[in-house]
């Protein structure tokens, strides 16, 4: 096992350090070392500590900036809850678009709300490409302060909420596929 200059035993011990620039990257690095676990708190990172944050050497809590001098933002609770509100009322009615479509297809009863939510499916799909397969509500609720990672910014049981995109994915590509292949065929 390895020690921290200090002859601390640091291995699994977790450890925070405030600050994410030169200074905190020369501290964090003995401290890995160590074979500390590192959580680093801070706004923005250095080229080298984002790599190890996305690397997952290191945890990173994004602290948000000060709203005015001094003062921080308390109604970033209510932000998150409020994008989490929007992004589950979303995701219902992008799931709901997605099994009328379905079964529009499958039942050979094509309408005009059938292409209304076949273009809401596919619009969504349009704004995930070119937000990097990242939903940009899911990028603004991290800015805020919730967890990065899995879907943690909607109203659904976690081991849903992490199946999200290959179930619906898939459900959605199946309704779109069924409907095309109707109308083709008409």
């Amino acid at each position: 096992m390895r020690y921290y200059p200090l002859y601390l035993s640091l291995g699994g011990c977790r450890c925070v350090v405030i600050a994410g620039g030169p200074v905190a990257e020369g501290k964090i690095e003995p401290l890995l070392e160590a074979e500390a676990q590192v959580t680093v708190i801070s706004p923005q990172l250095t080229p080298a500590l984002k790599r190890l944050a996305d690397e997952n050497s290191v945890t990173r809590l994004p602290r948000r900036e000060p709203t005015f001098a001094g003062q921080r933002n308390h109604g970033g609770l209510m932000s998150i809850l409020f994008i989490k509100l929007v992004h589950t009322v979303i995701f219902i009615m992008l799931s709901a678009s997605a099994l009328f479509v379905l079964s529009s297809g499958v039942a050979d009863h094509i309408s005009v709300w059938t292409w209304i939510a076949l273009l809401a499916i596919l619009s969504q799909g349009i704004v995930l490409a070119l937000s990097g397969w990242k939903c940009p509500l899911t990028t603004m609720a991290e800015r805020q302060g919730a967890p990065s990672g899995s879907v943690t910014d909607i109203f659904l049981p976690k081991w849903f909420a992490d199946r999200v995109f290959p179930t619906c994915g898939f459900t959605y590509l199946v309704a779109c596929v069924v409907v095309i292949a109707r109308w083709i065929m008409r």
